[in-house]
C-alpha cells in the first residue's frame, strides 16, 4: 500500500478541461493575416483531397484503353503524389495482367526508375551481345591459329607453311627421337651397343673416346700429323721411321695446320670461289645490255628472261637449276635456324623467280661470310647481305648501281679469301728438339732429303665433300686450279 494519500484537489474533470478550451477559443483575438492563411490552408486540403480522387478514378482504367496516363500524371502532380508511387500502380497492375516477359511490364519497369538490363528484353540483349564479341573472339584466335608458321617435311626438304595448311602432312623428326631409335636398333642387336660401328657410336653419342690430342711428327724433313706417335693421321699408314715430334713454335703456317682445320679452310674456299664465279657470272650479264635496267628492263625480266635467268643464277652458284637451288638452301637454312621472313624467295614458291634467285645469292653470299669464322649462318649474316645487294625491284634501277653492289659484295670476298690463302699456304716444318748446350740443328732438310711434302687437292676435295659441300662447286674449283677431278 502507498505511504502517501491522495490529494482530492488534483483531479482534473474532463468537462472542465474543454469548457476553459472553448472560452479560450471564444474569447481569442483574429487577424486577417491569420484568417487568410487558415482559408489557404483548408483550400489546399480540398485541391488535395479532390485530385487524390480523381487520380484514383484515373487508375481504375489502368490496363484499359480509356487510361489517360498523362491525365493520372496531372492529377497526380496536384495531389502531391510521388512519380514512383505513380509508377509503381502501373508497374505491379502490368506485371499481373500481362506476365514479367511482356514488352509493357518492361516499360512500366523502367518508368518506374528501373534499369532496362535488369528487364527480360534487357538481360536478352546483353546475352545476344556477349555471344556476339565471344564469337568474334574465337573466330580471330583461330584465325591466328591457322596462320602461325610450322614445318613441315617434303620430298625436297623441309618446308615453312601454314599451321592449317599442315593437318595431314608429314612432320620433320625430331633429331632426339631418330638417334633415340637408332640406339633402340643398336641396342636390341645381338652384339649390342659394343657392336654397333664408329658412325652409328658416333650420331647416337656413345663414343667412349675422348678426341684425341693432334702432334706434329717431323721426319727426314716432312711433317706429319699424328694422334697415337705411330701413325699418320691422313693417310693411316705407319709414320716413317728416324723421325721426332715436334713441339708448334711459331705460327701455325711454320709448323701445319690440322687436318680438320685445313678442310675446314678447303670447305669454305670452295664455297667462296663458287660465289666468285657467280659475281663475275652476274656482272659480265648486266655489261653487256644496258636495256636490262629500268623500266624497260624490269617488262623484259619480268614477261621474257626472268625464268631463264634464275636458272642461270643457280647454276652459277653449282645446282643443276632454280628449283635444285631453292630446296638445298631451304635445307641448310632450317638446319641453321634461319628465319624464314628474312629470305622469303627461297621459301615462298608463290614469289617471281627473279626474286627467288636473288634470295638465293644472297643466301649464298651470307654462307660465305658466316663460314669464315667457322660457324653456321644466322639471320644476322643474311641481312649484313641484303642490306649491301639490296631488293630484286631496286636493282633494275640503273646499270651503273646494280654494278656497284656486287663491286662491294666482291671487296668483302676478297677479304675473307685473303685470310683463306695465307692460312692454306705451308711452310717449313718445325725444328726438332735441341739437346741441352747443343746448336740448334738447320732448318734446311740435309743433303739427299725429299721435299716437305705439298697437300693433296683431290685429298682436300674428298674431305670438303665429306663435309658438306656440292660436289660440283667442288670439281668446278679443281678444274679452275688445273686439277684433273678424274681421280676424285
Amino acid at each position: 500500500m502507498p505511504d502517501t494519500l491522495a490529494n482530492p484537489y488534483a483531479y482534473q474533470s474532463p468537462i472542465g478541461a474543454a469548457l476553459k478550451n472553448l472560452s479560450g477559443v471564444l474569447t481569442k483575438k483574429s487577424t486577417e493575416a491569420t484568417d487568410i492563411a487558415h482559408l489557404e490552408t483548408a483550400l489546399a486540403l480540398k485541391q488535395k483531397r479532390e485530385n487524390t480522387a480523381a487520380l484514383g478514378d484515373a487508375l481504375r482504367a489502368l490496363g484499359t484503353a480509356q487510361f489517360d496516363r498523362r491525365a493520372a500524371i496531372d492529377n497526380a502532380v496536384r495531389a502531391g503524389v510521388s512519380p514512383e508511387a505513380v509508377g509503381g500502380f502501373e508497374r505491379y497492375n502490368s506485371a499481373n495482367q500481362y506476365g514479367a516477359a511482356d514488352p509493357r511490364t518492361t516499360n512500366a519497369f523502367v518508368g518506374a526508375g528501373g534499369s532496362y538490363g535488369s528487364t527480360a528484353a534487357g538481360e536478352r540483349e546483353q546475352i545476344a551481345a556477349a555471344n556476339q564479341r565471344n564469337a568474334a573472339a574465337i573466330a580471330e584466335q583461330g584465325r591466328q591459329f591457322d596462320s602461325k608458321p610450322t614445318t613441315i617435311n617434303t620430298p625436297t626438304g623441309p618446308q615453312i607453311v601454314r599451321q592449317s595448311e599442315a593437318y595431314g602432312q608429314p612432320a620433320v623428326e625430331d633429331i632426339g627421337k631418330v638417334k633415340g631409335a637408332v640406339a633402340r636398333n643398336a641396342y636390341a642387336s645381338p652384339a649390342g651397343l659394343a657392336g654397333a660401328d664408329d658412325a652409328t657410336k658416333q650420331f647416337i653419342g656413345v663414343d667412349s673416346k675422348a678426341t684425341p690430342t693432334p702432334h706434329n711428327y717431323v721426319s727426314n724433313g716432312q711433317n706429319f700429323i699424328t694422334y697415337d706417335g705411330t701413325t699418320d693421321a691422313n693417310s693411316g699408314k705407319p709414320l716413317p721411321p728416324g723421325g721426332y715430334m715436334a713441339n708448334a713454335v711459331g705460327p701455325a703456317e711454320a709448323v701445319g695446320l690440322p687436318a680438320p682445320v685445313r678442310n675446314d679452310l678447303a670447305k669454305q674456299d670452295v664455297s667462296n670461289q663458287r660465289f666468285r664465279g657467280l659475281l663475275n657470272y652476274t656482272k659480265e650479264l648486266a655489261k653487256q645490255d644496258p636495256n636490262n635496267f629500268g623500266i624497260t628492263g624490269l617488262v623484259k625480266g619480268t614477261v621474257q628472261d626472268t625464268a631463264a635467268a634464275a636458272d642461270n643464277i643457280a647454276r652459277g652458284l653449282g645446282y643443276s637449276g632454280i628449283q635444285d637451288g631453292l630446296a638445298n638452301a631451304r635445307t641448310r637454312a632450317v638446319a641453321s635456324g634461319v628465319n624464314p621472313s628474312v629470305i622469303s624467295g627461297v621459301f615462298d614458291p608463290k614469289l617471281p623467280a627473279l626474286h627467288s634467285a636473288a634470295d638465293l645469292m644472297v643466301f649464298s653470299a651470307a654462307e660465305a661470310l658466316a663460314g669464315q669464322s667457322g660457324r653456321s649462318v644466322t639471320d644476322k649474316d643474311v641481312k649484313i647481305i641484303k642490306n649491301i645487294v639490296g631488293d630484286p625491284t631496286e636493282w633494275s634501277a640503273n646499270q651503273q648501281k646494280f654494278l656497284s653492289k656486287l663491286d662491294t659484295v666482291g671487296q668483302i670476298l676478297d677479304l675473307q679469301q685473303q685470310v683463306i690463302d695465307n692460312n692454306l699456304r705451308r711452310g717449313s716444318p718445325a725444328a726438332p728438339p735441341a739437346a741441352p748446350g747443343a746448336a740448334s740443328p738447320p732448318t734446311s732438310p740435309a743433303p739427299g732429303a725429299q721435299p716437305a711434302a705439298q697437300p693433296d687437292p683431290l685429298a682436300q676435295a674428298r674431305d670438303a665433300i665429306a663435309r658438306g659441300a656440292p660436289r660440283d662447286a667442288v670439281i668446278q674449283r679443281l678444274q679452275q686450279s688445273g686439277v684433273d677431278p678424274a681421280g676424285l
